[in-house]
């Protein structure tokens, strides 16, 4: 994937999980290669508590020297992905490269964990 790369852009509904528009894509701001790379280069693990809803996470605490890139990557989902309620404080969904990323909703800079799925596992 490159930084000139359209993401998806993704919101939750009780039935699940759709792309916002028809096509699916929309344009976005140049992701920085630096969060490329620590989407690349970081340790995804499996959760294992919820079998129900498949995905991986990453820990900032794994990795303290990336806390910047962290942020911004938190920050990015969170001003690109949508909300499922926007009034509410539900997660904001985004997709890059076929995973579909979301963080907790805590501001980007108290983000400790970010989540991704594969777009084709999650629900909807």
């Amino acid at each position: 994937m490159s930084s000139t790369d359209k993401i998806n852009i993704w919101e939750t509904n009780g039935n699940g999980s759709r792309p916002l528009s028809k096509g699916a894509e929309a344009s976005h701001p140049a992701i920085e290669p630096e969060i490329l790379h620590f989407i690349e280069q970081s340790r995804w693990h499996a959760d294992r508590t919820m079998p129900e809803l498949p995905h991986q996470y990453v820990v900032i605490h794994w990795r303290p020297e990336q806390q910047r890139v962290f942020e911004r990557f938190a920050r990015f989902i969170q001003e690109q992905g949508r909300k499922e309620r926007p009034a509410t404080e539900s997660p904001c969904y985004c997709e890059l490269d076929g995973w579909k990323y979301w963080t907790a909703g805590a501001p980007a800079d108290e983000t400790i964990i970010i989540n991704r799925s594969k777009a084709a596992d999650s629900p909807g």
